[in-house]
């Protein structure tokens, strides 16, 4: 077995499993069912799996072609044949301390891209197309731009030639993206990632010869980002993120990097990584310098929050009270909105739990209320509002309130299939919550209906 220090984890190949959201158990699984048609039991497991991606050992030449089958990539575009590294600008001139995702330090170098030459992948037939355009059609989200198959074309042949996209291309691309990122707001994860894979591995391959398809890459492992999040998968949303850091940093797009780099601060904080989401977060106002207002505001209103958090009052206010100076005052007018993932109800949150952090809950539940003047506000974040309201209502020693927010944020959790709002309430109910309140009516209504017993903490 090689030593930690010889390891060269496989990216690639983690990439393509994380972008449809499988698990490495769900890797074996359909290896399995690819062996079997060959009459041949594999005796692969998820740990097997594990050790190749994070290049604990290589697969064999039998697994490195059912890989490839199973991908419908090459052994190059899968990391199994060594390639050399993109020679590209290096991120040097990072601010700060760096952020590692293991020891919660953050290193980010421009990634190593091999040469695509001309690749033959296997993506969507017309049909598959069709159905996913129509699925953004029905949804309402976003207008396709006529050059839709011609787009899809482009983008299918982009690796034998730089030539091959073009703007039209690429704008189309976006309105996609903009699409799923309207689907999740909607609460389709599943439409959102169905979509989200169908063209962002392509646009991660392309990204060295585009900076157009780097910017996109970076937006698309953000959100891939965010709907493992609502899995519960928090590991993999830091990988993700990390990534979107990566090809925002090629992309010398100031907005994704600000967004990335924030995204990744989010990360952290769902992965139970303060100093690390606070290390982020730093970067994140160094580089939101250069991005538009709509960013800005965002990123100003996450580090008030983490500033909060170690006691430093006059920062959290300071940084707030920029994040709604800077929020344009129609944001759903802004032509980066739903890249943002930003409005008058994230401030409202992030607001809240600067308040939580300074131990005034009064103050949290009143700023949490604010999103509620929002022309629209995506479930998703409505119901993390209300959790969070329900702790603030505990701290405010008020248990008829938290009672109403329990089961609001539980019922909305069901019906959104969202494991991360689910998660987030149950935390709540067993951490914070005073375990005298138990016995309590209101609270035994709960209990029985949601089954709450099973998460009672001894």
């Amino acid at each position: 077995m090689k030593n930690t220090g010889q390891r060269k984890p496989n990216h690639l190949l983690r990439q393509q499993r994380l972008l449809p959201g499988w698990s490495l158990q769900r890797v074996v699984e359909e290896l399995c069912a690819l062996c079997a048609s060959e009459e041949r039991l594999p005796g692969v497991n998820a740990a097997m799996v594990s050790n190749w991606e994070t290049g604990v050992k290589k697969p064999s030449p039998f697994y490195q072609e059912r890989l490839c089958k199973l991908y419908h990539l090459s052994a190059d575009q899968l990391g199994f044949i060594e390639t050399p590294s993109y020679d590209g600008d290096k991120a040097s001139s990072l601010k700060g301390d760096a952020i590692d995702v293991q020891n919660s330090t953050l290193t980010i170098e421009a990634p190593a891209f091999p040469d695509l030459g001309d690749n033959n992948l296997a993506y969507p037939h017309f049909s598959r197309r069709t159905a996913l355009l129509q699925l953004l059609s029905i949804a309402n989200i976003a207008a396709i731009p006529a050059v839709t198959f011609d787009a899809w074309e482009r983008l299918s042949l982009a690796g034998s030639g730089v030539s091959a996209m073009n703007t039209d291309a690429f704008r189309h691309f976006q309105k996609v993206f903009e699409g799923c990122w309207g689907l999740c707001n909607a609460g389709d994860f599943e439409g959102a990632q169905q979509i989200l894979s169908s063209f962002l591995p392509r646009m991660i391959q392309i990204a060295a010869k585009h900076p157009e398809a780097a910017t996109l890459a970076a937006h698309g492992l953000r959100l891939q980002s965010l709907l493992m999040g609502h899995q519960l998968r928090t590991s993999d949303m830091v990988a993700l993120c990390v990534q979107a850091v990566e090809y925002a940093l090629l992309s010398k797009d100031s907005n994704a990097l600000s967004a990335a780099l924030n995204g990744l601060a989010v990360a952290f904080k769902y992965n139970q990584q303060p100093e690390a989401s606070f290390k982020a977060y730093q970067e994140a106002l160094y580089y939101s310098e250069q991005a538009s207002p709509l960013f800005q505001s965002r990123v100003y209103a996450g580090a008030a929050a983490t500033f909060a958090q170690r006691g430093r009052k006059q920062e959290a206010l300071f940084y707030i009270g920029l994040a709604y100076e800077q929020l344009p005052e129609h944001p759903e007018d802004e032509p980066d909105f739903f890249t943002a993932d930003n409005g008058l109800y994230m401030l409202s949150y992030y607001e809240g739990l600067m308040y939580l952090s300074l131990a005034q809950p009064q103050q949290a539940l009143n700023a949490f209320e604010r999103y509620k003047h929002s022309a629209t506000i995506p479930e998703r974040n409505r119901l993390e509002i209300i959790n969070h309201m329900g702790k603030a209502a505990i701290m405010a020693n008020n248990l008829e309130q938290y009672a109403m927010h329990l089961e609001e944020g539980l019922s909305g959790a069901i019906a959104l299939k969202s494991k991360k709002r689910f998660d987030e309430a149950i935390s709540i109910y067993r951490y914070d919550m005073p375990r005298i309140w138990l016995d309590e009516p209101l609270l035994k209504q709960a209990a029985e209906r949601f089954e709450l017993d099973r998460y009672t903490k001894a």
